[in-house]
């Protein structure tokens, strides 16, 4: 059986991407691995809600900056009299067309509140972070899956083509028996044996063949394609004849990251979900929670300032009587 070096699957998620999607002359669409990724990464819903869920909390952010604002109010106002009415000012009863006009100018600005609306906008900036992180996390899980399928395929195609070669050559085999059974420099049970070996190569290329589908439905559905496209996964032809520089990254072929400790600090400052953890620890933390109620008992300072312009006229439209 034929096996694959660990070099050969770390250099086809370094290879050199091509044309995002192709047409080939039979038809059949054609994809590289980085064409499966960003088609899957189209697709997938987590991360679309992950993206939607950074515009929400980008929103709330937007309003928490606005709750730092002062609040400006503007009003206007007419009030309009004919016929019978009494002077407010004479008392006389007239039959005068009075107007008034009124228009006002209301300014509020929260001076200290405990830190409430500082403390809300920090939350929202924290709930931002907390989704980027969300959404990367979404992002490189499917990316993951995505080239880890693709790889799978790759290695089932790789071994239908390896038991359909064993199958061809277990024939052959099986046809110079037969000869050589018909006449007679053998006997029966060494042709049997080797017929039972053919169709044991028989049954291994079409579970290879069944195995090497399966992967590609899988494929197709975590791109979201019909079942019913053709894919012609584009192989790399420029592996490096070295080991990958994934693989060259050993702890003893370099001194600064000869200890393990480096890789743990470098893991748990890169990964998106810790991040995201320590996020939302900063949310929850209880120290932050009892610090917010005892702010809250504190009172609230605000400064209003209120301009109003009144205008009252009196427009005559006869003489009283």
């Amino acid at each position: 059986m034929r096996f694959f070096p660990s070099s050969f699957l770390a250099a086809v998620f370094l290879a050199s991407t091509y044309s995002s999607e192709a047409q080939s002359p039979t038809g059949t669409e054609s994809y590289s691995l980085q064409a499966c990724v960003d088609k899957a990464l189209a697709y997938q819903f987590s991360v679309r809600q992950a993206a939607n869920n950074v515009r929400a909390a980008q929103s709330d952010r937007l309003a928490s900056v606005g709750g730092l604002l002062p609040t400006v109010n503007a009003g206007a106002g007419n009030f309009f009299n004919s016929g019978l009415s009494i002077d407010p000012v004479t008392n006389e009863v007239n039959r005068n067309a009075l107007s008034s006009a009124s228009g006002s100018l209301v300014a509020q600005w929260t001076i200290f509140d405990g830190f409430q609306t500082w403390n809300s906008y920090r939350q929202s900036q924290v709930q931002v972070a907390l989704a980027e992180a969300q959404l990367d996390e979404a992002r490189n899980g499917v990316a993951l899956n995505a080239a880890s399928q693709f790889l799978a395929v790759l290695l089932a195609d790789e071994a239908l083509r390896i038991a359909q070669e064993q199958e061809t050559v277990s024939n052959q085999l099986k046809n110079r028996s037969k000869k050589l059974l018909d006449a007679g420099a053998i006997a029966v049970n060494e042709y049997l044996s080797v017929e039972s070996q053919w169709m044991a190569d028989v049954q291994r290329s079409v579970v290879a063949a069944n195995q090497y589908t399966l992967g590609l439905l899988v494929l197709k559905q975590f791109m979201g394609l019909p079942t019913s496209a053709e894919l012609d996964l584009v192989r790399p032809n420029n592996l490096p004849n070295g080991p990958s520089a994934v693989l060259a990254l050993l702890p003893e072929a370099r001194a600064p990251y000869s200890s393990n400790r480096w890789f743990v600090r470098r893991s748990i400052s890169s990964w998106p979900a810790i991040t995201a953890s320590s996020a939302l620890r900063d949310l929850v933390h209880p120290r932050c929670r009892c610090r917010g109620r005892c702010l809250r008992a504190i009172p609230t300072v605000r400064a209003n300032s209120v301009a109003t312009t009144p205008r009252s006229s009196q427009l005559v439209f006869g003489s009283t009587g």
